[in-house]
């Protein structure tokens, strides 16, 4: 093999090896956040006390993000509540007089959660 021919080999495979390099340094950091995923989701906005008076039925929007989605909403209270995967919280049935707190949390596909508390009070 000549030295000439030599040298485009070489050249031609360092091109393709930088190449290669290249893309591969950034996209590893990519792969590297895709596998873990430590973060917890955010409030949009944090989700407060509210009051509605008896008779009514209660509904609530409480609304979370994150880099990779929200896979869904949880409530600890389900015999009086329900929410739904866009995050509205309604009551099953009209609510007696009184207190009752809630915890809401919003869930990444990874399972971290964010987590509120708040206090629905019913009056008279």
């Amino acid at each position: 093999m000549e030295t000439l021919e030599k040298v485009l080999l070489m050249a031609v495979g360092v091109i393709i090896l930088s190449s290669f390099l290249f893309w591969l340094i950034p996209n590893f950091m990519k792969i590297n956040e895709y596998k873990e995923d430590n973060d917890t989701p955010i409030w949009d906005q944090t989700p407060t006390d509210q009051i509605i008076e008896y008779g009514e039925y209660f509904s609530y929007d409480v609304n979370a993000s994150d880099f990779f989605g929200i896979d869904h909403y949880w409530i600890n209270d389900t015999s009086n509540f329900y929410i739904n995967n866009e995050g509205l919280i309604r009551s099953i049935t009209i609510l007696n007089v009184g207190e009752y707190w809630l915890e809401i949390r919003a869930y990444d596909p990874s399972d971290n959660f964010i987590s509120a508390e708040i206090k629905i009070t019913v009056n008279n």
